[in-house]
């Protein structure tokens, strides 16, 4: 009798990397401020050795003028008069970039979204992603062009983070045409896009996962393989997605702090879905660390609480910030503040938490995929505390009804926190 096996998860040190690109990678990787750890150096090498073949939707050309589209819209003047504007659509002008793209046949829609995804990603709806199959295109092509571009944002964050450049998209494309394979078992209502349904995938695709994922992990399932590359990025930036139920596992840095971290991008791109989620997980691992109740209303000011009870949760805060902003002088403090509280592992792991929800941030709100209804549920208590009911995507979410709504809420914290602390517990043992 035959058993099937299910597939193991992708990973960049099990396939075979353009040895030009990792070479490349490694040096650029080299004048860190720190040693970067080689499974970082791996995916980043891994991701930019894909972009340059031939995709389910886009030849290899338009991969690599998708990734350039997403750096124009750093420093897009169109997408900057856009931001400022109440809406969009008062705006004329053109994007930065915008003959390379009609150079390789890359359709208006979509560079037009590549760039919001980067500059002003809270505005797109479902109107918006319509235009796609308007414009005679399939849906694949923007979910294969927004998993581009959220990837490149991830990969270019880090490097700030470690002092060194962006990695070069000088790379030769490789003739071949899109594959167009489009998976089976697909439902199209929960989101802007379609996704695989939460039940494991039959094959080929029976390796994306195999316990019902939430739904900012199948964002990009309808292009199962860029699926595959963006995890093989969140694994080597953040944790695998496997570890994520295990409160207790981190990295150098505790589960504590890469979860702080994570929830203080949440807030800074007003993500509804990762604040909500990674809140939770943050309580989650302090009780499954013994740590006990953390103060999350440090998440929301960006000033460390006395009472917080996170190590080094000032430098990891500040260092966030700066990251996340515009002055470089201010980076440079704070990557040196984090780097004498946490030394150089904790700081990279800090760097690649900051890139991974910058990729994820984006992934689910230009998918528009809902916040899991268990997290929902246990987060709603905090929601006012925190700020996050007016944040992106909380429109998708389903309010309390009925009694519930008629609780106190000291009543239905209390709940939850108890709820939390038997949760925890039962990691410790």
């Amino acid at each position: 009798m035959s058993v099937n096996k299910k597939k193991s998860p992708p990973s960049a040190a099990n396939n075979i990397t353009d040895t030009v690109i990792l070479s490349n990678v490694r040096k650029n990787m080299n004048n860190a401020v720190v040693n970067i750890r080689s499974d970082i150096i791996d995916a980043h090498a891994y991701f930019l050795t894909k972009l340059k073949m031939p995709g389910t939707w886009w030849n290899a050309k338009q991969r690599i003028v998708i990734a350039q589209a997403a750096r124009n819209a750093e420093s897009c003047e169109f997408c900057s008069k856009r931001a400022t504007a109440l809406s969009i659509h008062s705006v004329t002008g053109s994007h930065l970039g915008i003959e390379q793209a009609q150079e390789v046949n890359l359709h208006p829609v979509i560079l037009d979204l590549v760039h919001r995804i980067i500059r002003d990603v809270g505005r797109i709806t479902q109107t918006d992603i319509d235009k796609v199959e308007q414009a005679g295109l399939d849906i694949g092509h923007f979910v294969e062009a927004f998993g581009i571009a959220v990837c490149i944002k991830s990969m270019d964050t880090a490097n700030r983070g470690f002092g060194i450049p962006k990695h070069s998209l000088d790379i030769e494309p490789e003739d071949g045409k899109p594959t167009k394979l489009v998976p089976v078992d697909v439902t199209l209502s929960e989101a802007f896009v379609p996704m695989i349904n939460k039940d494991q995938p039959a094959s080929p695709n029976d390796d994306l996962w195999d316990a019902q994922p939430g739904n900012v992990s199948r964002a990009l399932s309808y292009v199962p393989e860029m699926l595959r590359e963006s995890r093989i990025l969140t694994a080597a930036h953040f944790i695998p997605l496997k570890s994520l139920m295990n409160f207790k596992e981190g990295r150098t840095l505790t589960r504590v702090q890469l979860e702080y971290v994570a929830a203080r991008v949440g807030i800074l791109n007003e993500c509804f879905y990762c604040t909500n989620a990674h809140t939770m997980l943050l309580k989650l691992s302090a009780q499954a660390t013994s740590l006990g109740n953390v103060n999350i209303t440090s998440l929301k000011s960006g000033v460390e609480a006395q009472d917080s009870k996170v190590p080094a949760g000032a430098e990891l805060l500040a260092y966030t910030d700066a990251l996340k902003g515009k002055d470089d002088e201010a980076l440079k403090f704070a990557r040196r503040e984090l780097i004498d509280a946490v030394g150089p592992e904790g700081f990279v792991d800090a760097t690649g938490t900051i890139a991974n929800f910058e990729q994820l941030n984006r992934t689910a709100d230009a998918s528009g995929v809902p916040a899991d209804a268990k997290m929902v549920t246990m987060m709603e208590p905090y929601w006012d505390e925190m700020a996050i009911s007016d944040f992106i995507g909380a429109d998708r979410v389903k309010r309390l009804s009925g009694f519930k709504k008629f609780i106190p809420v000291t009543i239905r914290r209390f709940i939850v926190d108890s709820l939390i602390s038997l949760i925890g517990k039962k990691q410790r043992t």
